[in-house]
């Protein structure tokens, strides 16, 4: 289902994209698997974002920044550096967004040595970008 989702959402198919994300989050929490977890819960707050739930505000803001967290927190603990790395892109975003550029910052840090761990260059000079985006504390 989760790569069902995947394509959906590729697809442009936002809102049948986040109903089979949430469709698996019960499952996935039952069974404490803490991966699937993780990618369903970044997978959630990117598709909302690619819905345009931020514009919103309110709740909708703080849903997408409580599930963003969530993954990456998770990605810490499980000590995948894919995933520190590809979900603290979008955190660090999300905390320079709620005026944390300190801690987006430190994201930030995190995301890279993942990927240079992982060897992924082209993502290296993506963190440098966010960087550059996100104000100093």
């Amino acid at each position: 289902q989760g790569q069902i989702a995947d394509i959906l959402q590729a697809r442009g198919q936002l809102d049948a994209a986040l109903a089979l994300h949430t469709e698996r989050l019960p499952v996935a929490q039952a069974m404490q698997d803490l991966e699937s977890l993780a990618h369903i819960r970044f997978s959630m707050a990117s598709v909302r974002l690619e819905r345009g739930d931020l514009a919103q505000g309110g709740p909708a803001v703080q849903t997408i920044y409580a599930e963003a967290e969530e993954a990456y927190q998770l990605a810490c603990q499980l000590g995948r550096p894919d995933f520190v790395g590809h979900f603290g892109c979008l955190w660090s975003q999300l905390l320079a967004m709620q005026g944390q550029p300190q801690a987006a910052h430190q994201v930030l840090n995190e995301a890279e040595a993942a990927f240079n761990l992982l060897g992924v260059q082209e993502r290296l000079a993506e963190i440098q970008a966010l960087r550059q985006r996100i104000p100093s504390a």
